[in-house]
C-alpha cells in the first residue's frame, strides 16, 4: 500500500479525489463516517491491488506517463555500454556485479524482461493442457454413449450410469483422464499462503494447477465469478486453469466470460475452459 500512496503523491488533488470517488462508486473502497480514512471492502480487492503494486507494475505506469524519460535511458544500451567500457569477460558472477551496479530503472527493466520471457507466456505443457481440457467432453461422450463391441464384458448400462452431480465427481474423472499425460499430478494439495491455507483441486506441478468448478441450481453466475476472482489471487502458481463444468448453464455468455477472466490478471497465465453439456 505504501507504493500506491507514493504513486498518488505525484498526482494533483483533483486526480486523487476523482480516483477515490470512482473506487468508492464501484464498491472497491469504503470510507468511514468522517470520510478521512479509506479501506478495501473485501480481502479480494486488498490482495488484488497489493499484487499489482509491484516495482514492475509501477515502472510500467511511469513509462506510460513519462515515455521520453525512459526512452533516453534504455537499460539495454546501458548494459552494452557498461560491458564495452569495462572490457570484462561475461560470466554469471560478473553479470550479477554489473547489474547490481546499474541504476534502479535498468534493474527493473531486466527483471521485467525475463519475467515476461520465462514466466508469463504459453508453453507446450500449457498448450497440451488446453487441448485435452477443451476436448474432455469428447471423452465423456465416448465413454457413456459409444456402442460397445459385442464381445465386450463392459456393460453399457453401467457406463450410462456415470452421472456428474457435483465438482467432486468431475474432479475425480478429470484427474483420471489427465494421469497418463501428467503422471506426477496430485489431488487436493493444501498450500500455506502465509496467512492461511488454500487447496488446489489438481496440482500438475509447482507452477501449474487446475481449479474445478461444477454448477448447481443454487449457484448463480455472480457467485461463480467471485470464486474465480479469489482463486486467481490466492493461488501461487503462474499457470491457473479453471475447468468449469456448467451443467446448469449459469454462464450466460461463455466466450465473453472466458475472455474477461483470462485477461484480468497481470503476471499469471489464466485459462478458462467452460463445458455446457448439450441436451437436444
Amino acid at each position: 500500500m505504501r507504493k500506491i500512496r507514493e504513486f498518488f503523491a505525484t498526482k494533483s488533488h483533483q486526480d486523487v479525489d476523482l480516483a477515490i470517488k470512482i473506487l468508492i462508486a464501484r464498491g472497491i473502497l469504503k470510507a468511514n463516517s468522517e470520510k478521512k480514512r479509506y479501506g478495501f471492502t473485501t480481502m479480494f480487492y486488498y490482495d488484488f491491488f497489493r499484487s499489482q503494486a509491484t516495482d514492475t507494475q509501477m515502472q510500467k505506469i511511469s513509462v506510460v506517463e513519462h515515455p521520453g524519460l525512459f526512452e533516453e535511458k534504455s537499460w539495454i544500451n546501458q548494459m552494452k555500454n557498461s560491458i564495452l567500457q569495462n572490457d570484462v569477460e561475461i560470466t554469471t558472477s560478473s553479470a550479477i556485479d554489473i547489474i547490481d551496479a546499474m541504476p534502479i530503472e535498468v534493474q527493473v527493466g531486466i527483471r521485467e524482461y525475463y519475467q515476461r520471457e520465462a514466466g508469463t507466456i504459453d508453453t507446450p505443457k500449457n498448450d497440451i493442457l488446453c487441448c485435452v481440457l477443451n476436448n474432455f467432453y469428447e471423452y465423456l461422450e465416448t465413454l457413456r454413449e459409444r456402442r460397445l463391441h459385442g464381445k465386450s464384458t463392459l456393460s453399457k448400462f453401467k457406463l450410462e450410469n456415470i452421472v456428474i452431480d457435483n465438482e467432486y465427481d468431475i474432479q475425480f474423472l478429470l484427474f483420471a483422464y489427465l494421469k497418463p499425460l501428467f503422471p506426477k499430478e496430485r489431488l487436493e494439495v493444501s498450500e500455506d499462503t502465509g496467512y492461511g491455507t488454500v487447496r488446489t483441486d489438481i496440482l500438475i506441478d509447482k507452477d501449474t494447477c487446475i481449479e474445478v468448478k461444477c454448477s448447481r441450481l443454487s449457484m448463480n453466475e455472480k457467485a461463480l465469478e467471485s470464486q474465480i476472482k479469489e482463486d486467481m489471487v490466492h493461488y501461487k502458481q503462474k499457470n491457473i486453469f479453471f475447468f468449469i463444468y456448467d451443467k446448469d448453464k449459469i454462464v450466460r455468455n461463455p466466450p465473453a466470460f472466458k475472455e474477461c477472466y483470462e485477461e484480468m490478471m497481470v503476471g499469471k497465465n489464466i485459462y478458462v475452459v467452460i463445458h455446457q453439456p448439450k441436451k437436444l
